[in-house]
């Protein structure tokens, strides 16, 4: 016997709303900055389309890319919202514009540069699901070329700012799930009633650094960031290290530390800081006037926006609940350079004397905060 229509139809919209509670919508930003995107964003895109999790929306935020990125996407991907921004908002800017377009419940941040697996989604979900505690889940980000090492399981963060990615080079096996301070910035998905709670990133970070302060003011109202290592991306990976790179770089772990630290835990610091001055001073006259200039740049630039850095601090301090020891915990007092920044005797003077002085000094700081 066939059902009334108005049963049949009360069973479809109700499957429905089970349908959206079981699979809720995902939005996916990716931003496509001023250089080429185009070589990348096909595999990209059509890794994100044989995706097994199916209700998911994409965002490409374009913020002035060349090669004819924005057509291309335009014309060849009709399922894709594109946003166009008339400034080169960078990585940072280019997410934070993005996610005023965005509706889903989970929010995922990808770079145009990583193929994605096609049980990405479904197991972020899943780890979202069996983790309510986490308000960042990052999967294992893989080398495009060496599918099986991995480029980054989360982001190694030292106490005074610098980053390294988390177990670069190693085999994939060595990722676990497990908590870490930040994710690394190529692919990360976060909920939405966290970006609510502590808002999105901050576009004055630029290209580094938006989300590694995004994850500390996450962690500091008490939320976690979880690895999920059978979730995996592959990144089109070229470590470089520029001037321009390096002002931004710099820049950034100043910004970093001044917005999130408290005011005691950055005087009990000042030592362990001073020392790394000392070492990014090292590194700047080693790579030439180029680099020694950028390094100048930074100071300018922390002084001239200082008052504005101040205030931004004072909101992340009247929302935080945990303390920075539990921040310091999941922090690094080892710095490990990557060879091709570093080599020989060099290498071998900044991870052996230094890391002893750090570990010194980071036992000082656990203790004191």
């Amino acid at each position: 016997m066939e059902l009334p229509s108005i049963v049949r139809k009360f069973i479809k919209g109700n499957r429905a709303a089970l349908n959206l509670k079981i699979h809720p919508l995902v939005s996916i930003i990716i931003v496509t900055c001023a250089y080429d995107s185009r070589k990348d964003i096909d595999d990209c895109l059509k890794s994100i389309e044989n995706q097994t999790y199916k209700n998911f929306e994409v965002i490409i935020v374009d913020t002035m890319s060349s090669g004819g990125t924005r057509d291309y996407v335009e014309r060849s991907y009709p399922f894709v919202k594109l946003v166009r921004s008339k400034a080169d908002l960078g990585y940072s800017g280019g997410n934070a514009l993005g996610v005023k377009y965005t509706y889903g419940k989970y929010i995922v941040v990808s770079n145009p540069d990583v193929v994605v697996d096609k049980d990405w989604l479904y197991e972020l979900i899943r780890g979202a699901r069996n983790h309510p505690e986490a308000g960042i889940l990052a999967p294992n980000v893989l080398l495009y070329d060496k599918p099986r090492m991995v480029n980054a399981c989360g982001v190694e963060v030292h106490f005074t700012g610098l980053v390294f990615p988390r177990f670069f080079e190693e085999p994939e096996s060595r990722c676990k799930e497990e908590y870490v301070l930040a994710p690394c910035g190529a692919s990360f998905m976060i909920r939405r009633d966290v970006v609510e709670d502590v808002g999105f990133m901050d576009q004055d970070f630029f290209m580094d650094f938006g989300d590694i302060d995004l994850a500390m003011r996450v962690l500091l109202r008490g939320w976690k960031c979880l690895i999920v290592p059978s979730s995996k991306v592959y990144h089109k990976f070229l470590l470089k290290m520029t001037p321009r790179k390096y002002f931004i770089l710099e820049r950034g772990r100043w910004l970093m530390s001044m917005k999130n630290f408290s005011r005691r835990t950055l005087i009990i610091l000042l030592p362990s800081l001073a020392l790394t001055e000392v070492l990014a001073w090292g590194y700047a006259l080693y790579c030439g006037k180029e680099y020694v200039a950028s390094k100048i740049a930074t100071y300018r630039w922390v002084l001239k926006n200082l008052t504005k850095t101040l205030k931004k601090r004072g909101k992340v301090q009247k929302l935080r609940k945990v303390r920075d020891k539990e921040l310091l915990e999941l922090m690094s007092h080892k710095i490990t350079v990557p060879k091709q920044w570093l080599e020989g005797i060099s290498k071998l003077i900044v991870e052996g004397y230094f890391n002893a002085f750090y570990q010194t000094l980071y036992k000082i700081a656990h203790h004191l905060t």
